[in-house]
């Protein structure tokens, strides 16, 4: 036999190896020795001389055995062909979207193409293609591959020529223009099922790129995410399925601006400093109202140091005031004022309780006065009348007296300024800014329930058919997880009413321990009114717990129609006892509240029958 080059050479000594036993055996010897160079030439060198003594001279040995040793690590290494896909990699964490990945599936396999946008902005849109893609071919759903176009370059068709290439290995030929590139490449494309997603692509982009994707051929599945808010006629046109991917539940509504809230603390603090001012100057009315105009019938009705209790009780709202309008409620302060734009969920009932304090504001500006002015000194003239009946060493004044003026009407006259800042100035922002929080939440949970009660049916259904992400098992968890996590989401609601629930009990005790003696019976009705208006407030959200009601209810008959194991203990886990224990457990605040309120009515009832 005759060799044309110690190439030659070196390429029949290898087939000799791959089809003698012999020689499998010594490539099969090189695998098990870990390639070690030193030891396969040798081997080389051996076989050769043993084998090819005659076609090879003293000299070419070493050459020839150099040229079959890179061969032979080529037979023990083949080469592997790349995974016919590009699925970018990504270091966000992403969880929570099982239910969307399976819509995404179902919608890809009923129609063949999905658009997925946002109507509310939402983020995520990449994630969900991505962790699809993933999870897709991790699963083998589409066996043919899966190509990734990055829709913010404009090379779309580049990039498919290059997946092509590097992913698929196919031979393009160069002398082609883009698009006959493009054409043979769909043409040599496996014919098993295949995905392309084009990620975050412009609709001007999309129609350059679709002429060159062959959308009729079954085995092509196409998703798309858009950066728009709509979808395009044109996408629709092309009989695309749309999935708009809405934020998570816990973030469905957008949350305050960051950059404006330097302009909004400031404003925030110019309104507490204005409060403060108010307050003071409330102060020094009534204690003018008291010691200053030093009126017998004033002191005898309202007690001799009655000013001190006058002051306690600003003092306990101002404290109140600071907590709640200025800590717990202070995003929603801001939105009431107009610093920030709540969600349009939310302008409905900002819109409702800002009528609601303009008509308070408005009916104390004018009842108010009126009482302290007209209604009031007769009230006190009357009483002092039947006190001095009673007790004749003390002279009755006449109210037309010029006497009068300063027995009964001045000190009425002085004390409004104090009466107009304790409703306007402190009772009054407690009041919206709780109710407007409560109406916000309200809100929130309705819609929260809402949204939490479609993805439980969604999930329950897929028992029904085959799942791409969920197991039967998972379908269970998944219900009770859902339920869990709007458990949770009402407690931490409740959080900031316990605060109030606090600042309430605090003022009622006040009153029912000290305040009652320094107000006239008509204020006394008024003050109490306005605890109940206040308590309204708490109890708009409380109505709230209906949803819980019904999501329990709802999320137990779905566990008993899906079949799910344990339903005894889901029920057990979270009946109303065990809510109510949580939500105390929880809030120390209630505790303490329940406390005091038990503390003032004890001593309310001493004081009662000691009288």
């Amino acid at each position: 036999m005759s060799f044309n080059s110690e190439e030659d050479i070196a390429q029949h000594l290898i087939e000799f190896l791959s089809n003698d036993k012999e020689g499998q055996a010594l490539l099969q010897d090189f695998k098990s020795n870990a390639l070690d160079d030193e030891s396969i030439s040798k081997a080389l060198r051996n076989t050769l001389q043993a084998y090819f003594h005659t076609e090879v001279s003293g000299g070419q040995v070493d050459k020839i055995v150099n040229i079959a040793r890179a061969h032979v690590v080529n037979v023990l290494l083949p080469k592997l062909k790349p995974e016919p896909q590009n699925i970018p990699g990504s270091g966000v964490k992403f969880n929570g979207r099982e239910l969307d990945i399976e819509t995404l599936h179902q919608l890809l396999k009923e129609k063949g193409r999905v658009v997925i946008y946002s109507e509310a902005n939402s983020t995520g849109k990449t994630e969900l293609a991505r962790k699809y893609a993933q999870l897709a071919w991790k699963k083998k759903v589409y066996p043919g591959g899966i190509c990734w176009l990055n829709g913010k370059r404009s090379d779309l068709k580049d990039q498919l020529i290059e997946f092509a290439k590097s992913k698929l290995e196919l031979p393009i030929p160069e002398d082609l223009d883009l698009a006959s590139k493009v054409n043979d490449f769909w043409s040599k494309w496996s014919k098993d099922d295949v995905l392309i997603v084009i990620d975050n692509v412009s609709i001007s982009k999309y129609e350059r790129l679709i002429d060159f994707i062959p959308l009729e051929d079954q085995h092509f599945t196409l998703l798309i995410t858009i950066p728009d808010k709509s979808v395009d006629d044109r996408l629709l046109n092309d009989n695309f399925e749309t999935l708009d991917l809405s934020p998570p539940e816990k973030d469905f509504f957008p949350s305050a601006d960051e950059d404006t809230k330097d302009t909004e603390d400031n404003f925030i603090y110019v309104l507490l400093t204005t409060v403060i001012l108010l307050v003071i100057v409330s102060g020094i009315s009534v204690f003018v109202s008291y010691e200053v105009v030093d009126s017998e019938p004033w002191k005898t009705e309202f007690t001799e140091n009655g000013w001190v209790v006058e002051l306690l009780r600003s003092f306990l709202y101002f404290l109140g005031e600071i907590w709640i309008v200025f800590r717990v409620f202070r995003q929603d302060t801001r939105e009431f004022f107009g610093l920030e734009s709540p969600s349009s969920e939310y302008r409905k009932a900002r819109n409702a309780v800002r009528l609601f304090a303009i008509a308070i504001t408005i009916a104390a500006m004018v009842i108010v006065p009126y009482y302290h002015l007209y209604i009031a000194p007769e009230r006190l003239a009357s009483d002092w009348k039947e006190i001095t009946d009673n007790k004749p060493e003390l002279n009755y004044i006449e109210l037309e007296s010029p006497q009068g003026l300063r027995a009964y009407i001045l000190p009425y006259r002085i004390y409004l300024v104090y009466s107009l800042a304790n409703y306007i100035v402190l009772w009054l922002p407690i009041l919206i800014s709780t109710s407007y929080s409560a109406l916000k939440d309200f809100t929130f949970l309705h819609e929260y329930r809402k949204r939490i009660g479609d993805k439980q049916n969604k999930i329950a259904n897929l028992r029904y058919r085959q799942s791409f992400v969920f197991s039967p098992v998972d379908i269970c968890n998944k219900i009770q997880d859902n339920f869990t996590n709007f458990s949770r989401m009402f407690v931490e609601k409740i959080g900031n009413y316990t605060s109030v629930f606090l600042v309430f009990c605090l003022g009622v005790t006040f009153e029912l321990v000290a305040g009652r003696y320094t107000l006239a019976e008509k204020a006394i009705v008024w003050l109490f009114v306005g605890y109940i208006v206040w308590a309204v407030g708490i109890l708009v959200f409380l109505l709230g717990y209906s949803y819980y009601e019904n999501a329990l209810q709802e999320s137990r008959n779905l566990l008993l129609r899906v079949g799910c194991e344990n339903l005894q203990g889901f029920e057990e886990e979270n009946k109303v006892t065990i809510f109510i224990s949580r939500v105390f457990d929880t809030y120390f605040s209630l505790y303490l509240g329940l406390i005091i309120i038990a503390v003032g009515l004890a001593v309310f009832g001493l004081a009662k029958v000691f009288d």
